[in-house]
């Protein structure tokens, strides 16, 4: 006898889009990764807030570029309280995010790029510094994203697309988002590409694209 109801099937995400309105996301890091999670949570509408070692004079040039244009703050870990009350690194940095979490209202998510593989090993936050903080963040109830660190992620990013209006230029509401759950970031990104180059050009169209069966 068949079942009534399909039985789950565990490995997949639970896909969500997050409204980030009055709302901040908070980017541990200061790398070129850092700018384009930053992109993404304006676009978003959220406020962002870079934290970093060394702050603004360390972060690459598309943050400071965005921080000076006022569309984002970028604060070094060594300027918080409590960043400096003990010697060893870990504890210094978990120690000023609890006390900056503890100062602000409102963070939603946490993004740590610092631990990028690809970072000078000398800058990477080691992974027991990146698990102490993940475990502030969790304490908080945040949600963080780790950097090449996916036991100590509670959600991850997707690749996405998000469809400009053909007569405007504009980038319009519509977006797709593909993900493997960490199995296959570049075939990921080619069904991505897959997808867009299938669909014709307007269907990101506002007034243009509406009533129309693709």
């Amino acid at each position: 006898m068949s079942a009534a109801y399909p039985a789950p099937t565990g490995g997949a995400s639970l896909l969500l889009s997050f409204r980030l309105q009055s709302k901040t996301v908070l980017i541990i890091g200061a790398n070129t990764l850092a700018a384009s999670r930053a992109f993404a949570a304006l676009e978003a509408d959220s406020r962002v807030a870079v934290l970093s070692k060394g702050g603004a004079s360390k972060a690459c040039d598309e943050l400071q570029w965005r921080a000076a244009h006022s569309q984002l703050e970028i604060l070094d870990f060594d300027s918080l309280p409590c960043s400096s009350t003990v010697g060893i690194e870990e504890d210094r940095d978990a120690q000023a995010l609890d006390a900056y979490l503890s100062s602000v209202d409102g963070i939603s998510l946490v993004c740590i790029t610092d631990t990028l593989l690809s970072v000078e090993p000398s800058l990477r936050r080691s992974h027991a510094s990146a698990n102490q903080i993940a475990q502030i963040c969790r304490t908080r109830h945040i949600p963080v994203n780790v950097t090449d660190i996916p036991d100590l992620c509670d959600f991850t990013f997707t690749s996405t697309h998000r469809f400009r209006d053909p007569d405007s230029g504009f980038p319009t509401s519509l977006q797709i988002a593909v993900t493997t759950n960490g199995q296959g970031c570049r075939l990921g990104t080619r069904v991505r590409r897959e997808i867009v180059a299938s669909l014709p050009k307007e269907v990101g169209g506002g007034q243009s694209a509406q009533g129309r069966n693709w």
